[in-house]
């Protein structure tokens, strides 16, 4: 048996960028590591990337180097066609970065930065008058939340195709009967953001906004986290234990990540905000965009309330994005890398942004698997794989809330064969709070579990286990 702890670290460039581990399992040649957070798990890329989307429009950019102003204004005079997709929402499972509108979605390989974008889905399903409002990734699979109030479950690369109907792959989640803003994937959750309607006799019990918590993976599953009013949450983030909802009325929300009515107001942009963007950067602060007439992009610590400040005001701004000591965000007059303003022709059309720094960030809960091919069982697996094996391997993680009083897990499935090829499967699964948790790993004949506890998140402890055959 071997029992190694496992620790991973992320270069830096001018910015140390190491995460403490939270937790080892070891299974013979396979490794998964929990780790600290810091946003969305990504693969390994060769260099920082900045995804950019046109909120109803028929291009995107992606940006490498993006810390570089000149290759910024490169960039963004150029640009890539959304094979008619209207972009409204985007999204990351850490393998491909996905937008979703109207007229159906595109994927994009990661690593091929934007080079091989393919036409997903199609848009309506038989009725084009329905968008998508949101989306989330994970695992490959997206999750859809639309115009018409309806949460879909779909595998992330559905083939583009005119239907009549929803296809057979997909699972609707649930149905709001609200046009459903913003979605988010942490804590093991489905978070969603819905809208509110005031003159309706059909929702007459439903005129106020709503903040949803579901099961990601099990329909008719959500609950009211909390009720915000006569507004709608047009963004959300995860980070400093909380979840983040950004007002449209301009009021920054913090809420328990799993007890009902737990909701507060931390800032108030007053009536010249609205909160149109949220971006946690891992390490401790919180950044948003406001785009009213005075707006502005504020840093917020998420340890004090009342306590943004301004990165600059004045600016209407659209869509923020941080990590790793780096902030991008634009606005009506261009994009800023920090406080530095650049010049792009199409900068200013850029209202959605997603920051993915050098290596990937990566969530609490982020599970990173290898094989050692040249050791024991990961010797027989390649073997296996040249004799045109590919057995599938899972990493679960399982856990109680007492909110739900049931049991939640999180579960991902992967070839072993592409472990043997690309060395490294990088897979998130939400923020974790304090509290008792199990790690299940299983390939082919063998399998081990792990069973630990997580009493204070910024401190983490390893934990190691020993696997033997099934």
């Amino acid at each position: 048996m071997i029992t190694i702890p496992g620790t991973l670290t992320r270069r830096g460039r001018g910015i140390a960028r190491g995460l403490l581990v939270l937790a080892a399992v070891l299974l013979l040649p396979l490794a998964a590591v929990l780790q600290t957070p810091q946003q969305t798990a990504a693969q390994s890329t060769e260099q920082d990337t900045l995804w950019a989307g046109h909120y109803a429009g028929r291009k995107i950019w992606v940006c490498a180097d993006p810390s570089s102003p000149a290759a910024l204004t490169s960039c963004f005079n150029s640009g890539i066609d959304t094979q008619g997709v209207y972009t409204k929402a985007m999204a990351t499972d850490g393998v491909n970065v996905y937008y979703a509108g109207s007229n159906g979605g595109l994927s994009c390989p990661i690593a091929d930065r934007g080079a091989n974008c393919t036409h997903i889905m199609a848009g309506g399903w038989g009725d084009s008058d329905i968008d998508v409002l949101s989306l989330a990734a994970a695992d490959g699979q997206i999750w859809m939340g639309q115009e018409n109030g309806k949460i879909y479950r779909c595998p992330a690369n559905l083939p583009y195709a005119q239907q009549t109907t929803m296809p057979a792959q997909c699972v609707q989640l649930d149905d709001a009967w609200l046009p459903v803003q913003s979605l988010l994937l942490a804590n093991g959750r489905l978070y969603a953001g819905l809208h509110f309607y005031t003159h309706d006799a059909y929702h007459d019990k439903q005129d106020h906004g709503s903040l949803w918590s579901c099961d990601p993976q099990k329909a008719d599953s959500c609950n009211q986290l909390d009720n915000y009013g006569k507004t709608v949450a047009l963004s959300l983030a995860a980070g400093g234990g909380y979840l983040w909802a950004g007002l449209d009325n301009g009021i920054i929300w913090r809420c328990d990540l799993n007890t009902a009515d737990k909701c507060e107001t931390w800032e108030d942009a007053g009536k010249d905000g609205s909160v149109t963007s949220l971006s946690y950067d891992g390490q401790g602060t919180l950044y948003a965009a406001t785009n009213e007439k005075h707006g502005v992009i504020w840093s917020c610590p998420t340890a004090s309330a009342n306590g943004c400040s301004n990165v600059f005001s004045n600016v209407r701004g659209y869509g923020v994005a941080a990590g790793a000591g780096s902030v991008f965000s634009t606005s009506d007059d261009g994009l800023y890398f920090g406080t530095s303003k650049f010049t792009g022709a199409d900068a200013a059309s850029a209202s959605m942004l997603l920051y993915l720094p050098e290596g990937g960030p990566v969530e609490v809960g982020a599970a990173k698997v290898t094989i050692d091919t040249a050791r024991n069982a990961g010797r027989k697996l390649a073997q296996g794989c040249r004799d045109g094996k590919n057995p599938t391997g899972t990493v679960k993680v399982s856990w109680n809330t007492e909110y739900l009083n049931q049991t939640q897990y999180y579960t991902t499935t992967f070839k072993a064969c592409d472990l043997t090829k690309q060395g490294v499967l990088n897979w998130s699964y939400g923020f974790l709070n304090d509290g008792d948790y199990r790690v299940t790993v299983t390939v082919g004949k063998y399998c081990g579990y792990a069973r630990y506890t997580i009493k204070d998140a910024k401190d983490p402890k390893p934990v190691d286990v020993s696997v033997k055959r099934c």
